[in-house]
């Protein structure tokens, strides 16, 4: 055989072997494209860790995908929890993914873009264990379980690792005081089955006569008026102690073994890469061991009371704020600390929630060798009403400043799931002003879903309650117990159920102001209360507002409360008139040494600042005379300090920017296609009207793998060509 005729055959060789690379490429690349626009495959930790090296996600080990360098830009920027944004959702009301009229958690995954896009850092979960939904999951069933309502496991692998990939924080509500009285440990413990006999707090209580009375006078939080906070069981034959309804009973934290259970519970959720947890009923852990009566009132004045050995007529409270709480809540922290050091994990993020009645609230913050955990800040949602002005809101934050132990965290927030949402229970002009105040103070700001459009409360009908607060009281006055009007759906857009679901009936009504009040909307309204709420977010990362002093002042007669935040030679203001009336404020002698001109970073929609202040029309604001409308609002500050913070005239160009941004994100995920989305949420229906709100859908980019592919494709085939050339020389 000649030589050229053993080279043509082996070239001719070699041109098949890259032919059937080039295929497999080929084949590899159109692979790829297909799953993109599949539905997703449920993710496990251990896959969230090997598919997610470079998230932001915070699990244990490596499974962060962080480097040194990353380390070191941690280092930088600081403790991400010392001034992150706290969104709460009420998981049953913020989005509908399958039509059943309940939020779940695939519904929380369509909105992920969302949080990013109105720059929240830390998605705080309300519970989603599994319950009977008696007391709205807080009866909980199993603290290791999805409730179905919401969805499963893969559903929460997949927020998990989603979540991460957007940088966005999850932190869980955990419930340690009480479970469901259908828990498992609470029916072995009342048949006396080991160790559960004793898991919950039970006495024998007394007779009276021949009547069975319980062990004290203790009313439970659900009708202090008149319900006692003990249940007889008939089983067992003793009373249980249930702070709030009688179908939650107290665990008995006294017992070391409940304690080891809900560590173990912070430990599998830790397992789970959440970054944190709100610890409810803080204030509630214990009550009295000696079981003391409250100190007698005019209707506890009976010979039972009076004239038991066991009375105390003492004002201290034996079911709230005791210093067990402080020590546990500790505990709590140094477990979850270990864990993370073991793990080799990211900080976790531990807030507690209080009862504003709890004079120990400052006791939870440990000490400096044994640190607590940071109470929940309620100085704002439960001191402030329509009539405030400048000096209560003045009073109110320095107060809680000056009591803060030094170098603690500390947060702020207007509403939770308990309390009237802040548009309603105040003045709703003044809400802007309000969350510049929350947002641009010194800490971590809590927004409850909904807060950042301005939702109200919604008229609950009798027939439509589902709150076991209301419905244990009378239709003549359930609605004065009612938290259903604070839990009912998110307002997405003017659709049907206001884009929370294509289901027409929800299991809370949707309130009837969702054409007018509600995401998209107010997305598409440069002056919307949405819009001031992107802007601030945005404008709080800046280090003047992490890291900068801060002071107070109430001026004009308390009608105008201005925040000053100063860093170095920076100075910025929130200046927010709570009057009726048009103010004018002297900053220049306020404040000798601010800069002369300052610009408007933002304004609240009724204010209207530069056109009433810049008569050169220079954008600059006179400081001799600063003009604010009746219950307006605006932070200024001198913009050339402020690279990266939207001018009011930048908007409209950076919301191009913010949607192209949006579109990227959801690129970086090849499930979040299109297909998977119409396939998922039923908001994406066929019938919906042009303006309804819809999940983000692009163009899938190329992950960084299919360009490698792509060039290794391009390499072999002009290998193929040139082979072929080669061969027909030949």
């Amino acid at each position: 055989m000649t030589t050229s005729r053993k080279l043509a055959l082996l070239l001719a060789a070699l041109l098949l072997i890259v032919t059937g690379v080039t295929a497999a490429a080929v084949g590899a690349d159109d692979a790829e494209d297909e799953d993109a626009s599949s539905a997703v495959t449920p993710v496990t930790p251990e896959e969230i860790d090997e598919d997610e090296g470079s998230g932001s996600g915070s699990g244990s080990g490596s499974g962060d995908g962080s480097s040194e360098e990353d380390d070191d830009d941690d280092e930088d920027d600081g403790d991400w929890r010392e001034d992150t944004l706290i969104y709460q959702v009420w998981p049953r009301a913020f989005q509908d993914s399958n039509g059943d009229g309940e939020g779940d958690l695939q519904g929380i995954i369509h909105r992920l873009d969302y949080f990013v896009e109105i720059g929240v850092d830390t998605i705080r979960l309300s519970p989603i264990y599994s319950s009977p939904m008696i007391d709205a999951g807080y009866d909980v069933l199993n603290h290791t379980d999805i409730d179905p309502i919401y969805g499963d496991f893969n559903d929460f692998y997949e927020l998990i690792h989603k979540a991460h990939k957007r940088a966005l924080k999850i932190i869980l509500d955990v419930v340690p005081n009480q479970s469901s009285d259908q828990h498992e440990w609470f029916l072995n413990s009342t048949k006396n089955v080991e160790p559960y006999d004793d898991y919950y707090v039970w006495a024998d209580g007394k007779i009276v006569g021949n009547t069975l009375v319980p062990p004290t006078n203790w009313k439970n939080a659900y009708s202090e008026e008149e319900g006692s906070a003990w249940t007889w069981n008939q089983d067992k034959r003793m009373w249980y102690y249930h702070q709030f309804h009688h179908t939650a009973p107290d665990l008995n934290l006294r017992n070391e073994d409940v304690v080891q259970e809900i560590l173990n519970i912070f430990d599998f959720w830790l397992d789970k890469e959440v970054d944190g947890f709100c610890i409810c009923g803080a204030s509630y852990l214990f009550e009295n061991e000696d079981l003391l009566n409250e100190s007698s009132s005019e209707e506890d004045t009976s010979d039972e009371t009076d004239d038991d050995e066991d009375s105390d007529n003492d004002e201290v409270s034996h079911t709230i704020g005791l210093p067990e709480n402080s020590d546990l809540l500790v505990r709590f922290r140094e477990h979850i600390e270990e864990w993370v050091k073991e793990h080799n994990a990211e900080p976790k993020l531990l807030i507690a929630e209080v009862d504003d009645d709890d004079d120990e609230v400052w006791s939870y913050y440990g000490n400096e060798t044994h640190p607590g955990i940071a109470p929940l800040s309620l100085v704002l949602v439960t001191g402030l009403n329509e009539t405030s002005d400048a000096g209560d809101v003045k009073d109110l934050i320095e107060d809680w400043m000056e009591r803060l132990p030094e170098g603690a965290d500390t947060n702020w927030m207007l509403s939770n799931q308990d309390y009237s949402r802040a548009s309603s229970r105040l003045d709703s002009d003044v809400m802007d002003g309000l969350y510049m105040l929350t947002l641009l103070l010194p800490g971590q700001a809590v927004i409850y879903y909904g807060e950042e459009i301005g939702m109200l409360d919604t008229n609950v009908t009798w027939d439509d309650t589902i709150d076991i607060r209301a419905l244990d009281k009378s239709e003549e006055n359930y609605d004065d117990y009612s938290r259903d009007p604070v839990r009912t759906p998110m307002q997405w857009d003017n659709t049907i159920s206001g884009g929370f679901s294509t289901n027409d009936s929800t299991f809370l009504p949707v309130n009837p102001n969702y054409v007018r009040i509600n995401v998209k909307r107010q997305l598409e309204d440069h002056d919307s209360n949405l819009m001031a709420f992107k802007k601030l977010a945005l404008l709080r990362e800046n280090p003047i507002f992490t890291r900068g002093d801060y002071d107070l002042d109430a001026v004009n007669d308390d009608n105008v409360l201005i925040l000053k935040r100063s860093l170095e030679n920076d100075t910025c203001l929130v200046i927010i008139n709570f009057a009726d009336t048009k103010q004018m404020v002297n900053l220049t002698a306020l404040y000798p040494d601010l800069e002369e001109d300052l610009q408007v970073m933002v304004d609240s929609s009724n204010a209207n600042v530069e056109k009433e202040n810049d008569e050169d029309d220079d954008d600059d604001i006179e400081n001799d005379l600063f003009i604010l409308h009746a219950n307006a609002a605006a932070v200024l500050c001198d913009r050339d300090d402020f690279s990266g913070i939207p001018h009011e005239e930048d908007d409209d160009d950076d919301d191009d920017d913010d949607d192209d941004n949006d579109d990227d994100d959801s690129n970086d995920d090849e499930s979040d296609s299109k297909e998977e989305d119409d396939s998922k949420i039923a908001t994406t229906s066929s019938t919906e009207e042009p303006n309804e709100v819809v999940p983000a859908t692009t163009t899938e980019a190329p992950a960084p793998s299919s360009a490698n592919r792509r060039e290794t494709l391009e390499f072999f085939m002009i290998i193929h060509l040139a082979l072929l050339l080669l061969l027909r020389t030949l």
